[in-house]
């Protein structure tokens, strides 16, 4: 993101005052806002958090001859624990002197254009939350279309599915990889984005890495190469996988793979969305389908709404149809809410249960870097002569990982297919 400067808040200064801004960008942060510090984790060193879970009830049970027989071995009751740590991503904030200077109220212009920006990234820092939670645990944001030309063509074409240019930010600066992490192309920071349902997904860079062809990826800034681990998001819990490890345990443990229902590219129907809740109930019994809600993108909840249009009818009141709504205001699945997600895949429901979710985190984060001094705003220093510049930095640093301690009671149904114009 490039540093505030007078220039750049030039549409605050005065000509004639507007009191109220309105804001044009996405800031939304659905699925974050629902998960809380559940408590269930212990700090166990410096490094990592221990969360503990029951994988088994006694397990023994046998006949018995009661009449002189022999009583069998007993069995007992099973725990294991997994372990993780937090990771901190920072915000950064610049500004020159002068910008500072022009946001005096009422002075010079409507709003101080520092002020505004320093609360601003905390806004900012509730969006990326929710942008990492749809994530592989692997800061991957979007992909490189096969319909990119190459050869530094800008824009950057993206593939539509599952985010396209949806989880990316005006000003943002990100990070080339090929796909599997090997190699980095190169940073570049985003000066425009494409992101219109339905429309094709690009971003418009400074300048593209060299190198970048179609089936790279777009990964968060300061990850390095070979599968940097990064904030966990649904993909890491919401996972049928039985191959690789989560938060230290390896998933051929039956109690750490989740349930899930794979559509084959079909439209959403009632029968899978049952079937994604039945599991849960095999697995846990009826009491674990308890406190879930389903998360999913707008376009598959027009998926879901379009299953009800041949069930309407218009009421006629007097042989005149009368308020007529085409669209449903509120929809549940078997009662449980549904968070329309605009951060979510395209092509996957979710059936979450937040109480399963939990954070852990070094401090009370998001907070301002400090120094041992107390100070958290930093003089930049010209690179050439060491002298001081008008200009100011603040990194706004967010400490967190997210963890599930009871995977049994996730579900999902992916590979859906996207309705039409999406």
């Amino acid at each position: 993101m490039p540093q505030l400067t007078a220039t750049s808040s030039i549409a605050l200064q005065l000509e004639d005052v507007n009191d109220v801004i309105p804001l044009l960008v996405e800031s939304s942060h659905s699925l974050d806002a629902r998960i809380k510090d559940n408590g269930r984790s212990n700090r166990v060193s410096t490094k990592s958090f221990r969360i503990r879970i029951q994988t088994a009830l006694t397990g023994a049970v046998a006949k018995i001859n009661l009449d002189g027989g022999s009583l069998p071995a007993g069995g007992s009751s099973q725990w294991d624990q997994f372990t993780i740590t937090p990771l901190a991503y920072a915000v950064p904030v610049q500004y020159t002197r002068l910008a500072d200077l022009i946001g005096e109220p009422k002075d010079v212009a409507s709003t101080n254009p520092v002020s505004k920006t320093i609360a601003d990234a905390a806004i900012y820092i509730q969006r990326m939350r929710d942008v990492f939670l749809q994530t592989n645990g692997d800061g991957k944001l979007a992909t490189v279309d096969a319909a990119y030309a190459g050869g530094g063509a800008n824009p950057i074409v993206l593939a539509s599915q599952p985010w396209g240019a949806r989880l990316l930010h005006l000003g943002q600066k990100v990070q080339v990889f090929t796909s599997n992490f090997a190699t980095n192309r190169g940073p570049c920071t985003v000066n425009s984005i494409a992101n219109t349902l339905g429309g094709t997904q690009s971003i418009t860079v400074d300048a593209v890495p060299t190198g970048t062809v179609a089936g790279d990826i777009i990964v968060v800034d300061g990850l390095a190469t070979g599968n940097d681990p990064f904030i966990n998001g649904i993909p890491v819990f919401h996972s049928t996988a039985t191959t690789g490890t989560l938060m230290g345990l390896s998933r051929a443990n039956s109690y750490v793979v989740a349930n899930g229902v794979n559509a084959s590219s079909s439209s959403i129907t009632l029968p899978l969305l049952r079937l994604a809740q039945n599991q849960i109930v095999q697995a846990l019994g009826a009491d674990g389908l308890k406190g879930q809600i389903w998360h999913t993108h707008p376009s598959q909840l027009q998926a879901y709404e379009e299953l009800g249009f041949q069930l309407q009818y218009v009421p006629l009141e007097g042989g005149k149809a009368k308020h007529f709504d085409g669209l449903y205001q509120k929809m549940t699945i078997d009662g449980r809410e549904i968070i329309n997600n605009v951060h979510a895949d395209q092509t996957r429901w979710d059936l979450v249960n937040v109480k399963a979710w939990g954070k852990v985190k070094w401090g009370n984060p998001p907070f301002w870097f400090k120094n041992r001094g107390g100070q958290t705003v930093f003089q930049q220093y010209d690179t050439t002569t060491g002298n001081p510049q008008s200009v100011e930095k603040s990194y706004l640093v967010d400490a967190i990982q997210f963890y599930v301690d009871n995977p049994k009671s996730l579900s999902s149904v992916t590979s859906c297919k996207v309705p039409a114009g999406n």
